[in-house]
């Protein structure tokens, strides 16, 4: 019984942890994708 939920409680911390891993990875190519476009210089125009 104990030994059962032990391993439910890994399993979901690994899951949990995986997940965030995957959050940070996402942020990081967002803001790496925002960084790469080129922006207007500041204050020309058009």
């Amino acid at each position: 019984m104990i030994r059962q939920i032990e391993e439910k409680v890994v399993n979901r911390l690994r899951q949990v942890t995986s997940a965030i891993k995957q959050d940070g990875a996402n942020q990081v190519s967002i803001i790496t994708s925002s960084a790469e476009r080129p922006r207007p210089a500041f204050g020309r125009r058009p």
